[in-house]
């Protein structure tokens, strides 16, 4: 905002009252799809094919959860992001909900991290 920075990367809904109110202009999205409240402007993915980052919020609890409290804690999460209010107030932040049971997203954190490995491994990016 004070005019030092030229590019930034930020969670849409954090951005977003910012591009609305001319202070920060969105150049593009970084999901494949287009932000839901932002139809008319480009993704990076368009430009170069594939690239898709999302922001995740996750609920993880530690190993060993039994699976009946994992399935209660997936139907009463699921419940919530279905739910007409919830629906209303994450448009208003322009998010995207959608839930997963917690094997879904185990599955897709293990394929996030190798893909993050990977650019890390391939850019010779090292955790110091």
């Amino acid at each position: 905002m004070a005019g030092r920075v030229p590019l930034m990367f930020d969670v849409w809904h954090s951005a977003r009252r910012f591009v609305d109110t001319g202070k920060l202009k969105l150049i593009a999205g970084t999901t494949v799809e287009p932000l839901p409240d932002q139809p008319g402007k480009p993704t990076i993915a368009a430009t170069y094919p594939g690239f898709n980052i999302v922001a995740f919020q996750a609920l993880i609890g530690p190993a060993g959860i039994p699976k009946p409290v994992l399935t209660k804690l997936s139907t009463d999460i699921a419940a919530v992001i279905d739910s007409k209010e919830f629906a209303e107030r994450t448009k208003s932040l322009g998010i995207k909900p959608y839930g997963t049971t917690s094997a879904e997203l185990d599955d897709w954190m293990r394929k996030e991290i190798a893909n993050w490995k990977a650019i890390a491994d391939a850019a010779h990016i090292k955790v110091e």
